[in-house]
This record gives C-alpha cells, sequence and structure tokens, in this order.
C-alpha cells in the first residue's frame, strides 16, 4: 500500500507542477522529476518509515486543500485587487 501511495503523492504532484508550468516554464523540470519519481520510487528509496509517508501525503495535499479553500471561501476574496481575482 505504501508504494502506491507514494506514486500517487509523486503522481498529484506531478500534476500540480504541470499546472504551474503553463503560468511559469521554470515549473517544468519539478514536474518531470516528481512524474520521473512517481514512475520509479526506487530513486528515493520510500521505504523509510511510515513517518515520510505521512509527509509526503501532507505535503502532496496542501496545495490543492488550499487552493480549494480560497476557491470556496469568496468573502476572502473579496478584498483582493482586481488582477488577483482573475487567476483563480
Amino acid at each position: 500500500m505504501a508504494p502506491a501511495l507514494w506514486r500517487a503523492c509523486n503522481g498529484l504532484m506531478a500534476a500540480f507542477f504541470a499546472l504551474a508550468a503553463f503560468v511559469q516554464v521554470v515549473y517544468t523540470i519539478p514536474a518531470v522529476l516528481t512524474l520521473l519519481v512517481g514512475l520509479n520510487p526506487q530513486v528515493t528509496n520510500p521505504a523509510g518509515g511510515r513517518i515520510q509517508l505521512a509527509i509526503a501525503i501532507a505535503i502532496t495535499l496542501f496545495p490543492f486543500i488550499s487552493w480549494v479553500y480560497i476557491y470556496v471561501n469568496e468573502e476572502m476574496r473579496s478584498s483582493w485587487p482586481t488582477h488577483c481575482k482573475t487567476v483563480l
């Protein structure tokens, strides 16, 4: 189960970096690297324990949860400048 979670985390992060790469090309390299690590997890040796896996899951989910929170919370976005409102 741990290898599947590890691959899922890398897949989600690769998708996140790929979306970021549309805005800034610099994120193309992390997108490719996380995708490659997801395809071949032995490169990083994820067998270090459950703590590492829990931290990887938390780091993976944080950007998505933050985006959903900001997207749903319209009151927070109402005070933003116009150029920030068009990003979402």
